[in-house]
Formats: structure tokens, sequence, C-alpha cells
């Protein structure tokens, strides 16, 4: 059951996760500066910044949750996509491979099970500039997975020549946008995933934390923990973990204390 204590806080996300803390002693919101490393500091803590002749120790705060940080996350997406446009370069030199040896082509032609489908078919994000490329995949994708049961049909009457031509054509045309858009998507992830660093100064001392995104500003009502699913009580040995809260969406939230964070 609810109960009614409420109090400003500030929503932000980590790793898709919602967070709040109070908006008490919060001087500002801002976008990532630059960050000078410190020797012999913890690994949560990324370094020192300085905002209007003001230093502050900036925390991670997804290190501080042992999590994978977001700079590591973008790093394995981009070698990620890296190998999926490898790999769709490797599969039509198979397939030409295959018309030039008249042998089998033995790699998936359904655009589904490739290792790239399986990623788009799942991946999900509320993002509209990213989805705005996603969706132009899906065409040259479904195209250059198409070809090959079309040049098994040529091969078989012995047209090679045409069946080279129609490889070489869907590598000028679909692989060349397919290429563009890896590209792409590689871009607007890295523009769209800009941290944020909220600023405090409490009655111990300043201190900064970065954070993947700010979603508002708003009251948090208190909820029971039994009211939650196992998933938000794995943070409970955190003693900078308060509890669970509620925000005005009925989305659970996990309350966070700014004074035992530092």
């Amino acid at each position: 059951m609810s109960s009614t204590f409420t109090m400003p806080s500030i929503l932000f996300r980590a790793k898709g996760i919602l967070f709040s803390i109070p908006s008490t002693n919060a001087q500002s919101i801002i976008q990532m500066p630059e960050v000078t490393e410190i020797p012999d500091t913890p690994d949560s803590i990324r370094g020192i910044i300085k905002h209007r002749d003001e230093i502050y120790n900036l925390i991670d705060f997804r290190k501080k949750l042992a999590f994978q940080t977001l700079q590591e996350e973008l790093s394995e997406f981009k070698s990620m996509i890296d190998q999926r446009e490898k790999d769709h370069i490797n599969w039509l030199k198979e397939l030409e491979d295959s018309v030039h040896d008249d042998r089998p082509f033995n790699l998936t032609t359904d655009p589904h099970k490739c290792a790239f489908g399986k990623w788009y078919d799942t991946f999900k994000t509320d993002n509209f500039f990213i989805n705005d490329v996603l969706v132009k995949f899906d065409e040259p994708h479904k195209t250059i997975h198409s070809i090959a049961q079309k040049i098994e049909v040529l091969k078989k009457s012995n047209n090679f020549d045409e069946a080279h031509h129609l490889i070489k054509e869907t590598r000028e045309q679909e692989l060349s946008q397919m290429k563009i858009l890896f590209a792409k998507i590689k871009e607007t992830i890295q523009q769209h995933s800009s941290e944020r660093v909220i600023l405090f100064n409490n009655s111990n001392s300043k201190f900064a934390i970065a954070v993947d995104q700010i979603e508002s500003v708003e009251e948090i009502k208190k909820i029971e923990t039994k009211d939650a699913n196992d998933q938000f009580l794995d943070f409970g040995n955190q003693n900078f973990i308060l509890g669970l809260g509620e925000d005005k969406n009925k989305n659970l939230v996990i309350l966070v204390s700014d004074e035992l964070l530092n």
C-alpha cells in the first residue's frame, strides 16, 4: 500500500532503470563537461569537473551500481554494428564464391535468422531519430538475403554471368545502402547517448553524478517494497538506496539518497 509521503526529486535513468534523487541540494543539471581523471581514486569516481569556478568530484552512477559504463556500452554497440556490416560483406562474398565454384550456398537466406536480423527484430527504443534510421534497414536487408534463391535458380540453368551480374548489382546498391545505414546508426546512437551531470552541494561536500538521461523533476510517492517486483530489490545492499517510489505515471522508481551517495 502506498504512503502519502512525497518529495520533490530529479528522475533520471541509468541503463534503462528509473531512479530519483532529492532535488533539495541539487544546484544544476548540465551536459557532460571535460573530465580530469585523478589517479588512486575509487572505480566509481570518474574524475573531477569544473563548473563556474567550482570543482566537483564526478561520480559515475552506473559504476556505483557495478553496471557497465555508458562509454563501454557504446563501444560494444559500435563493435557489434561493425561486425554485422562485415557479416553482410562476407555473406555476399560467399554467395559470389558459390557461383564461381558452382557449389551450394550454405549461409542463411532468411533475413530474420542472421545475427543482424535477430538483433533488428528485438531491439526497441522510444527515440524517434534512432527509429528513423532503423526502419530504413528493412528493405535493403531483406533484398540482400532474397537474392540467394534467385542465384540458385540461375546456377541450375547455368546462367552464371547473370548470377555474377545480380551479385555485383546488389553489392553496389543494397549493400552500399546498408553500409551507409550502419555508419548512420552508430552516429545517431552516439548523438542521443549524451550523459547529463547533476551538481550537488550538500552539508558534507560538493559532488556531481553522471547519469544517462534526465526524465523530469516531480514529487515521488514512496511505496512499500512488498508492492514491487524482486528485480527492483537487488539494489538493497547499497547504502545509498532508500527504497522504492512511484512517479506520476505509476512507474516504479528506485530512491537514492544524495547524503549517502558521495
